[in-house]
C-alpha cells in the first residue's frame, strides 16, 4: 500500500473542508454587510438625497441666524 496516497487523502479532506468553511464565512460576511447597507439606504435614502437634505437644513439655519441677527440689530430684513 502506498502511504503517500493515504497521507494525502487524510490531510486533503480536512484541508478542503476547512477552506470551504472559510470561504462560506467570508461570503456570509459580505452578504450580511450588503443587507445592512441596503436597510440603512432604505431608512436614510441615497447619499445624494442625504446630502441634499443636509444642505437644505444648513441653508435654513443660516437664514434663521441672519434674520435673528438683523432683528436684534434693529434692522429687520425686507
Amino acid at each position: 500500500m502506498d502511504w503517500g496516497t493515504l497521507a494525502a487523502t487524510a490531510l486533503g479532506g480536512p484541508l478542503g473542508a476547512g477552506g470551504t468553511v472559510v470561504v462560506d464565512q467570508l461570503r456570509w460576511r459580505r452578504d450580511h454587510g450588503a443587507r445592512e447597507r441596503s436597510g440603512t439606504r432604505e431608512l436614510y435614502g441615497t447619499d445624494a438625497e442625504w446630502d441634499a437634505s443636509i444642505a437644505a437644513v444648513r441653508a435654513a439655519i443660516e437664514a434663521l441666524k441672519s434674520a435673528t441677527r438683523a432683528s436684534l440689530a434693529g434692522n429687520p430684513r425686507r
